[in-house]
């Protein structure tokens, strides 16, 4: 069947009025001018109006031809030119004055005689420039004989004939321009229409087909690959006191290099954000390497770290509330909850070096030895201590004796349920007294030893709250 191609096309005035930019090699045809135009590259110097035309009609070929006659011809002496660009006519007109006409010379022929008069032209005068010229065997005037400001034949021949080069040259380098080195298979119009199938409306039917397809940046915020497992954290949230993690309050999420994962945000105002310091959002800290979509409050945040990203945490945050806000822990799960725990010494084969935490240690610290420590007191005062906790006071001074319990607000000094023993060893009377606010209560009010060798437990039982019992008395 017959293969119809058709090329961008309007009319002259449309084609000035949207003055469009033709893309290289792009051909645009004006039907009203019938006259075709190429682009030359993909900015504003391929716009239409700035772009030349590559063909010139027969009408145009004539108009140049007629003003370049127009130009190279000059008037000569006793003849003049005139010509009318409009209807392209040529007017010619002799000053008899200068040059005789027919009958001018017939009736000066008639008049002659055979004999020779002063009315003859010279020789001298004979086959000159602007003199009366010779014709040759032709009937032509030598061309030796004619004014160099006129125009010869051969001279407007060749104008015409390097004109006509000229314009080819053009169209040949505009075409090839418009091939640029495509390959042969696909040089020609008619190869072209081949490739799309010869699709009048390829355009369209491209367009139908790639609206049936996932668009690209919608599949890598949406989906993870097949051929990936995946590990997916849905994210809502608590008003504005938290996020929920998979339902946990502000939950922790753990992250190991090298795989993929997906955070399903749904929390609309509440911008989650992933930063490599703790606390509130930090637009200055936000880790980015290998996170898409990071800071949505509504989507899907994929995430696959590289082998550079920081162990052993990152962080979440929400952008607007510090309150909301959590850890995330990178890397093998063993290892990081190792170094989370400060364990990374425990390799469950030795017990030298494993650490406690500094929870634990206090709390031993508070635990009182297998054997009883003793202090020895000869002064007749004494300031209780931390160092006196848990251990037994021996007071050996032959006069009384006052034990001071310090106020010690907030519990510093002494927590809640610490303890220590004072022992009458010498003559001294042993008193013991609160400094205020702190306060103390005995039984009885015994707050003295009874006799030598009696013994006072103090007991921290409340803040700053003291219990004394033992063998006392008032």
């Amino acid at each position: 069947m017959a293969i119809r191609i058709q090329i961008r096309r309007d009319t002259a005035a449309n084609w000035l009025a949207n003055n469009p930019i033709l893309q290289s090699g792009e051909i645009g045809y004006d039907f009203t001018n019938k006259k075709f135009k190429v682009g030359i590259a993909n900015d504003a110097t391929s716009r239409w109006n700035v772009l030349p035309y590559l063909n010139i009609t027969p009408a145009e070929l004539l108009e140049l031809v007629q003003d370049y006659l127009n130009d190279t011809i000059s008037n000569g002496n006793g003849i003049s030119k005139s010509y009318n660009d409009v209807t392209g006519v040529y007017s010619i007109s002799v000053d008899t004055s200068v040059i005789a006409d027919k009958s001018y010379v017939d009736t000066a022929v008639s008049g002659l005689s055979n004999t020779v008069t002063s009315g003859y032209i010279p020789l001298s005068l004979m086959g000159t420039v602007d003199g009366v010229a010779e014709l040759d065997s032709n009937g032509y005037v030598p061309d030796n004989q004619l004014n160099p400001s006129i125009t010869r034949d051969s001279e407007l021949t060749a104008a015409i004939t390097q004109e006509v080069t000229d314009r080819n040259t053009a169209i040949s380098t505009a075409i090839g321009n418009l091939i640029d080195s495509a390959p042969t298979t696909l040089d020609t119009l008619n190869e072209l229409a081949q490739a799309i199938n010869d699709d009048a409306s390829y355009a369209a039917t491209i367009t139908t087909a790639l609206g049936t397809k996932l668009e690209t940046s919608t599949a890598t915020a949406t989906y993870v690959p097949k051929t990936e497992a995946s590990i997916d954290y849905y994210i809502t949230n608590a008003g504005m006191g938290a996020y929920m993690v998979n339902g946990i309050s502000n939950g922790t999420l753990h992250f190991e290099k090298g795989k993929r994962y997906r955070i399903v945000v749904n929390a609309s105002g509440h911008p989650f954000w992933i930063q490599s310091v703790s606390g509130a959002y930090s637009s200055a800290n936000v880790y980015s390497t290998g996170i898409t979509n990071n800071g949505t409050d509504n989507g899907s945040i994929l995430v696959e770290l590289d082998q550079l990203a920081p162990e052993p945490s990152l962080f979440y945050a929400c952008q607007y509330h510090p309150s909301m806000a959590g850890t995330i822990f990178v890397g093998n799960r063993a290892a990081t909850a190792k170094a989370i725990a400060d364990l990374s010494n425990v390799n469950n084969t030795s017990d030298i070096n494993k650490p406690i935490s500094t929870a634990t240690q206090t709390a031993l610290d508070l635990k009182s030895d297998e054997k009883i420590s003793y202090i020895s007191e000869s002064g007749t005062s004494r300031t209780l201590s931390a160092s006196d906790l848990y251990k037994v006071i021996h007071t050996s001074s032959g006069s009384n004796i006052t034990i001071t319990i310090p106020n010690d607000v907030g519990d510093v000094l002494f927590p809640v349920g610490s303890y220590l023993e004072i022992r009458q060893m010498g003559a001294g009377q042993v008193t013991v007294s609160v400094t205020s606010p702190a306060t103390a209560v005995a039984s009885d009010n015994g707050f003295k030893t009874r006799v030598q060798y009696s013994s006072i437990i103090v007991e921290k039982h409340a803040t700053n709250s003291w219990y004394v019992t033992g063998d006392t008395t008032a």
